[in-house]
């Protein structure tokens, strides 16, 4: 499943600025189980760095597809610069990575 996730990162140029990993975290009934962990360098309103991640649980219903896109939607503002993050998030208006389109 992970190499099915990093084939769709390298798609969007993303298998360079995306690290990831199968790590145990304990699901909602108590239990150690695998959940693929993505994790990228994104920035916080003041323009500091800041480790983002998407974590979901490796069970009957997840989807390397659809996980992947969770992150390539953003393709786009995870690989902008600090200051045209900074830029976008001084525009009037609720901003999310999401809806960055690079120029």
């Amino acid at each position: 499943m992970i190499n099915e996730v990093k084939q769709e990162l390298v798609k969007f140029g993303l298998d360079e600025l995306v690290t990831l990993t199968v790590e145990k975290y304990e699901n909602d009934f108590g239990k150690l189980v695998p959940h693929m962990v993505a994790k990228w360098v994104g920035i916080d309103f003041d323009g500091n760095d800041e480790v983002k991640d998407r974590i979901e649980e490796m069970n009957k219903w997840f989807s390397p597809s659809l996980f992947a896109m969770g992150i390539t939607q953003r393709a786009d503002w995870i690989k902008a610069s600090t200051k045209d993050k900074l830029a976008f998030y001084a525009q009037p208006g609720f901003k999310h990575p999401a809806e960055y389109k690079a120029a």
